[in-house]
């Protein structure tokens, strides 16, 4: 029985996949039929004639090649060829709902308020440069910005888009990669001045150390370098900052040596706020991830605005570099 059920799946999905003839009309029919449990309730549901509802029905039986429903005096039932169709005609008639609402949304302009959930730093340093030209160009949408880095339901908590750096738990959300940042560790020159340069990464447990997240646990940190694949290293960081503004502001203040993404320290670094501890290591990459609750009719704010962070990320010129 299993085996004929495959068959007359697989069979199934050739037909409908290949045949020109199936309509829109024809497939609403049949789901209207299945799901109102007879053809009267389906024409009265669709505001059809029941004559041309049963025409319909019958005509999209000879076309698909099965038996869909089992007819009885008082109500018609599902065929294992009618329940192996269901599932793919509701795919087909949501695709066909998305496609002529995307395609009715290519002429408008984005509007309303856009809700985005993001590092502080990544939107002082990526986006805010470029923000004042993406308003001008789109006047009638406003952006509400959160800078945070918590794990939220962005569906509970109404938010359109956030963006996250690190690793992220599987999701149903649409996650895209927009590329991966080293982690380097960094101080303030006169934290060096006045605790000295570690030589070597068994000397940073000699010092104070500002862990990029919530924890102050004992760890290892694991260190890449040029000439060693990589050495692990157990240190107590004294504290720990899940926002890396905040943290580069401690390092910068003098408060010890800490471990942030390059595409953060680099401004400070160029400035001459910060110095590279220990150069020749970097604990890692981190990916960034550009997140929003569905594939399925993305409104047009929302789209413009992942190709913003997108045009926004290749100016940093970070996409590709090795460093």
């Amino acid at each position: 029985m299993q085996h004929t059920v495959a068959l007359r799946e697989q069979s199934l999905r050739t037909t409908f996949a290949v045949s020109k003839r199936l309509s829109s009309v024809d497939i609403r029919v049949f789901l209207a039929v299945a799901d109102q449990g007879g053809i009267s309730a389906a024409a009265r549901y669709l505001g059809l004639q029941k004559s041309f509802v049963s025409r319909e029905l019958a005509a999209f039986e000879r076309e698909v090649g099965a038996r869909l429903f089992q007819r009885t005096t008082r109500r018609l039932r599902l065929t294992d060829a009618g329940t192996i169709l269901l599932a793919y005609a509701r795919r087909a008639v949501e695709e066909l709902d998305n496609a002529e609402a995307a395609l009715a949304s290519l002429g408008e302009a984005p509007r309303g308020v856009l809700r985005v959930t993001l590092p502080y730093a990544f939107l002082r340093i990526i986006l805010a440069p470029h923000l004042a030209q993406f308003q001008a160009q789109y006047p009638d949408l406003r952006i509400a910005f959160d800078p945070n880095t918590r794990n939220l339901d962005l569906v509970q908590e109404g938010v359109d888009l956030a963006i996250r750096i690190g690793d992220i738990a599987p999701t149903t959300m649409v996650a895209k990669l927009l590329g991966h940042v080293p982690m380097v560790l960094v101080a303030a020159p006169a934290y060096v001045k006045k605790h000295g340069m570690p030589a070597r990464p068994e000397e940073l447990s000699d010092h104070c150390l500002i862990e990029s997240g919530p924890s102050v646990e004992t760890k290892i940190w694991t260190l890449e370098g040029d000439a060693i694949a990589q050495c692990e290293i157990p240190v107590s960081p004294r504290v720990a900052v899940a926002e890396p503004g905040v943290l580069l502001d401690l390092a910068v203040g003098g408060l010890g040596i800490a471990v942030a993404p390059l595409i953060y320290a680099e401004p400070l670094l160029a400035s001459g706020s910060l110095v590279r501890i220990l150069p020749a290591f970097r604990r890692g990459v981190r990916p960034i991830h550009v997140i929003y609750p569905s594939r399925q009719l993305v409104a047009p704010k929302l789209r413009i605005f992942v190709d913003f962070i997108n045009d926004c990320w290749r100016a940093t010129n970070f996409s590709g570099r090795e460093i």
